[in-house]
């Protein structure tokens, strides 16, 4: 049969001198595959040979369209270069086809195989105006055109990279031009195809004839670097004069009133992207110094582009056309020629390949492809052991690089990369291309590359403090201050278990708790029975307690359940954390409404979280209604759907914004229903996912658009604030987040301000916005960063010792800050805030009162306030009153967002260890002010909380029990100063109803030694009190801002509790934890 040359190769290879070499010495003639070298002029962006080095062989396709026609889809091609096969045979010579464009040679090769991934319309230019005309979509970005495509045609929009604008509104073209889905369209004639392909017979060998390939391959490092010498001398040889002609043709066309589709063509060349603001600024700025730093950045752009397109025709061949001659039975066809070493190349390239095609020519029995040269062997076992390896398609962005990657395997490549770890500031060590050898050691490359990671290692772990990168400048210097009179805290020890404490309050409060403990299991186990014993589930946090073989379809809600929850997250739970960009995500909610199937596995994750936070903000009677199944099994099922969407995409291991955006959320969701050390340590995990992705670095340092920086200003502060929190509220008083970063403060706008495509950055809108109650969020957070400490100035009493206190002028300054805080905060709401702007506005206009007049309190020296007529004699009386006063403060929120949605922020912050410490206090503090005020708040929680009444719950039954004591010593001490019972509270009578042991209702046992103030033997003298630690705590100015000035994370969900079978469901964090886990 007739024979064909074909050559494969990447750029810089040698691929045309190699073909017309061949052509010389065996009479043939030369079909071009390259896409760009079908163009018409410019001989030096395209690469041309020129005449004289063509040696008068005739060149075929090259040249042959104009700079304004679309590049030929795979069809025509192959349509053109079989008529060109057919004619150069007839007269008696030897077709070679060669070129970089790689699928116009497998089009060509591989019939029945390949699916035109190009456009299938041929109309042309006017024909695709005229349909852009129709849709100006087309005409858009492709940020916006994926967004539409992810509507019609979720299965294209999730083949095709974000940036890929010419494949995106190809598949919207095809849809928009016959009404179809391209994917339907694919999918069948990927069918017909492959039916057609398995059906013929090969034994009458391929209809092109006999076929001789060549691959001509270089090692990366050696090409790079002839690939950068290449476009140094491109340059020299007048790239940039061929650079301003195509501009200047451009922008004539362009002042025609030409719609130009710059996404294809010519205008997708290396070369003139490179250096087209180069040449403009030329137009528009000719003298400007600038110009010197444009070129140089198009040359280098230029270097880096051509690298990179080398790589990709590498891994075409590798992924594509390998397999598909694997399939073809033609791999014994295909010879790699080495020309990694420009000096040997005429005899490993050129003779090699001169001998083979005479071989082939002659009839001749030809070599094995393994046996042409050590290369050989090594590269295609290579290619062909990778080809033969299953990809795992995915979609991950590396934030820090700003790359996706679309299959597992890319992305591991990639985080693993010089480029990768150059921007993660991890020093990369240049590796040195090794000679040529025989053979390689079993797993050689595994064991090279963890050398390099150990030497990485070294050099990190050797790396001295003044070769680190400098710290930017810092406001005053709180911190060595602060470290000064830091308590030095304690180690709680219960249960086997250790935790270190420094906040006052809480060891005042654990100290009460335990003792409390103590008198419950003494007095009798059988109050509460075997089954009341809440299982710690905490550990499930991590490790998951799904039950075997759940699966995240299974868990999806009905499509009208889904946007209705989607709308209850927008109106209740994103005003007020803005965790996300609602318009970039609208699209994928709506294509999980028509089948969550093709949801991205990263969106997915985000979305059951975004389904759980809705969960979370409704009431019980609310839910039944909404989705006919009770709010605590839908928390269960959307928290199973987070976890196991996690756990499917590695969010340990592998890291993007939208998963760390589903993970925060989650994170938030637990708050009120689990143990809160556990939920701070769990909270370190996104912490730590943070930084590794680079969020505590400002994305404008790190050369990000505009978008994605004030994405990621919003996520981190708010992972911010919430481990600020959760600190906190598991009894640390400082966070130990990272101090040092420069992440800004996200901006005052509205979604609909940020785009996607800007590259400008962002300004703040002036007026009221949407972000108004993160603003205020953010207000705090900045203070919380310069002002390290001042949780323990808060808390300075005169009780402390000397040694330990601040001076005078120190604590002044911290006033001075609480000042300017309150007046930033007021800036904000005076600026920003409009109460006819939405529910958020109104809470936030509601709340101005009552945070001035708590910070107000705070800047008030502890000696000057109202203590409770004199009730405040130790520190313990302290603890009391700030416990007191944290439970008038979630009264007082609860009542301000209870008409405005948000009522389950204000719920999610009840903490139970305060409550049951008032609790134990009542059975020995019987009279004052202050027990009139806890009494009053007793009521109220029970009234906001009626979970508490669920007596199988050991700690409610333990809390219960203290109730019931301290309200029966009441009406004794009652009864004995007036002679008359006092009006029983309608939750004391329930709580009576639900316990079962009549002697808990009747015979109080306080804790001993009974403590009231009258005994207190403490005073607010200088000095040490007997617990060693501050009297005024923590709480005070904490629980202040925790539930409305600080705790902005506003998330969470109310507590719920479900005990027995049904909690084992929660795991990594369901939601039937038995409430808060005190440690009783």
């Amino acid at each position: 049969m007739a024979p064909l040359i074909v050559i494969y190769g990447s750029t810089g290879t040698g691929k045309s001198d190699l073909a017309v070499e061949l052509a010389t010495r065996y009479n043939g003639e030369i079909i071009n595959a390259d896409a760009m070298q079908m163009y018409r002029g410019l001989p030096i962006i395209t690469n041309k040979l020129t005449v004289e080095e063509r040696r008068g062989i005739p060149h075929h396709l090259l040249g042959s369209i104009e700079l304004d026609e679309d590049p030929w889809v795979v069809t025509r091609f192959k349509r053109e270069a079989a008529r060109i096969i057919s004619e150069i045979r007839g007269r008696g010579k030897l077709p070679i086809v060669v070129g970089g464009t790689s699928y116009y040679l497998d089009g060509l090769l591989f019939e029945g195989r390949l699916v035109d991934d190009q456009p299938a319309l041929e109309g042309g230019a006017a024909d695709r105006e005229e349909l852009a005309e129709k849709h100006p979509i087309l005409r858009d970005s492709a940020e916006a055109m994926l967004q539409k495509l992810r509507e019609v045609d979720p299965v294209m929009a999730d083949k095709w990279h974000p940036n890929d604008a010419r494949k995106i509104r190809t598949s919207l073209e095809i849809y928009y031009a016959t009404g179809r889905r391209a994917s339907d369209i694919y999918a069948e004639q990927r069918s017909r195809k492959e039916s057609k392909w398995a059906s013929r017979d090969r034994s009458q060998g391929h209809s092109l004839g006999q076929i001789l390939l060549f691959w001509l391959y270089a090692r990366r490092e050696a090409l790079n670097e002839r690939l950068d010498k290449r476009v140094d001398k491109m340059v020299q040889n007048g790239l940039l004069s061929e650079t301003a002609e195509v501009y200047d043709y451009l922008q004539g066309r362009l002042a025609a009133g030409e719609t130009v589709d710059r996404s294809k063509g010519i205008w997708q060349s290396i070369g003139f992207r490179q250096f087209e603001p180069y040449l403009s600024a030329v137009k528009q700025t000719p003298d400007s110094p600038e110009l010197a730093k444009l070129k140089d950045a198009g040359i280098e752009g230029t270097k880096a582009a051509t690298r990179q397109y080398a790589k990709y025709q590498v891994r075409w061949m590798t992924m594509k056309t390998i397999p598909s001659l694997q399939d073809e039975q033609l791999l014994d066809r295909l010879y790699l020629l080495d020309s990694s070493d420009i000096q040997s190349w005429h005899d490993e390239v050129l003779e090699k390949g001169a001998e083979l095609t005479r071989q082939f020519l002659a009839g001749e029995q030809l070599p094995s492809p393994f046996d042409v040269s050590d290369t050989a062997r090594e590269v295609l076992v290579g290619s062909i052991e990778r080809s033969n390896r299953e990809e795992t398609p995915c979609r991950k962005t590396c934030e820090l690089c700003q790359k996706t990657l679309l299959t597992e395997e890319l992305w591991q490549a990639h985080i693993t990369s010089r480029k990768h770890l150059k921007a993660a500031n991890v020093q990369c060590t240049p590796s040195t291309p090794a000679p040529a050898r025989k053979r390689r050691r079993p797993n050689q490359d595994l064991q090279e590359r963890l050398a390099r990671c150990e030497e990485l290692l070294k050099e990190y772990a050797a790396e001295k403090p003044d070769q680190l990168a400098a710290r930017p400048a810092q406001p005053p210097n709180f911190e060595e201050a602060y470290m000064k009179w830091q308590p030095e805290g304690r180690l709680i020890r219960e249960d086997g278990s250790v935790r270190f404490m420094d906040s006052p309050l809480l060891s005042i409060v654990y100290d009460e708790l335990r003792a409390m403990r103590e008198i419950v299991d003494s007095e009798d186990s059988d109050d509460f029975g075997s089954e009341a014993i809440t299982p710690d589930e905490n550990s499930d946090l991590i490790l998951g307690g799904d039950s075997p073989g759940a699966k995240v379809e299974d868990l999806w809600p009905e499509a009208a359940h889904m946007l209705r929850l989607w709308q209850i997250f927008l109106d209740r739970v994103n005003p007020l954390t803005k965790a996300i960009h609602v318009p970039t995500l609208q699209p994928y909610v709506a294509e999980a409404a028509n089948g969550p199937q093709n949801v991205p596995k990263n969106i997915e994750a985000l979305m059951f979280s975004i389904f759980l936070m809705a969960a979370v903000s409704l009431t019980p009677e609310e839910c039944r209604g909404l989705l006919g199944y009770s709010r605590e099994e839908a928390v269960q099922r959307y928290s199973s759907g987070v976890r196991l969407s996690l756990q499917r995409i590695g969010f340990l291991r592998s890291h993007d914004l939208p998963t760390l955006q589903a993970f925060v959320l989650y994170l938030i969701s637990l708050q009120g229903r689990y143990n809160p050390h556990a939920t701070w340590i769990l909270n370190g995990v996104a912490v730590r996912i943070a930084q590794k992705m680079g969020l505590h670095r400002d994305g404008e340092a790190l050369g990000l658009p505009p978008f994605e920086s004030e994405m990621r200003r919003r996520v981190w502060w708010l992972i911010f604030m919430l481990d600020f929190k959760y600190a906190v509220f598991s009894g640390l008083t400082h966070s130990w987040l990272p101090r040092y970063c420069d992440a800004k403060l996200p901006k005052n706008l509205n979604d609909a301000d940020m785009f996607q495509s800007a590259t400008e950055p962002f300004q703040d809108r002036e007026g009221p916005t949407e972000m108004i109650f993160c603003l205020l969020t953010y207000t705090f957070a900045r203070f919380v960063v310069e002002h390290p400490g001042l949780e323990n100035v808060v808390m300075i009493a005169e009780g402390v010792s000397n040694s330990k206190r601040p001076t005078e002028e120190e604590l002044a300054e911290y006033m001075r800050g609480f000042g300017q805080l309150r007046e930033k905060l007021l800036q904000v709401l005076d600026k920003y805030c409009d109460p006819t702007a939405g529910p958020v506005h109104e809470m936030a206009i509601a709340m101005k009162s009552h945070l001035t007049d708590k910070l107000n309190d705070l800047m008030t020296p502890l000696k000057e306030r109202p203590d409770g007529e004199g009730e405040v004699r130790s520190a313990q009386d302290n603890a009391f009153k700030v416990a007191i006063m944290t439970l008038e403060h979630d009264e007082t929120n609860y009542v301000l967002t209870k008409d405005k949605g948000f009522a389950w922020f204000s719920l999610q912050h009840f903490r139970l260890e305060l409550f049951m410490y008032v609790a134990g206090q009542l059975c020995s503090r019987t009279e004052g002010k202050l027990v009139e005020r806890a009494w009053k708040q007793v009521i109220v929680v029970y009234s906001f909380h009626p979970e508490l009444f669920d007596v199988t719950n050991k700690n409610y039954a333990a809390l219960a029990v203290f109730i019931l004591k301290a309200w029966r010593k009441r009406e004794q001490v009652i009864l004995a100063r007036t002679g008359t019972m006092p009006e029983v509270p309608s939750c004391i009578e329930k709580l009576r109803a639900c316990m079962p042991n009549e002697d808990i209702k009747t015979e109080p046992t306080p804790p001993d030694p009974p403590y009231t103030p009258a005994n207190a033997n403490m005073n607010l003298t200088p000095g040490s009190n007997a617990a060693g630690m501050p009297q005024d705590p923590l709480g005070q100015f904490w629980n202040f801002f925790d539930s409305q000035a600080l705790d902005w994370d506003m998330f969470g969900s109310p507590a719920v509790n479900v005990d027995g079978p049904a909690a084992t469901m929660n795991g990594f964090g369901g939601f039937g934890a038995a409430g808060p886990s005190v440690e009783w």
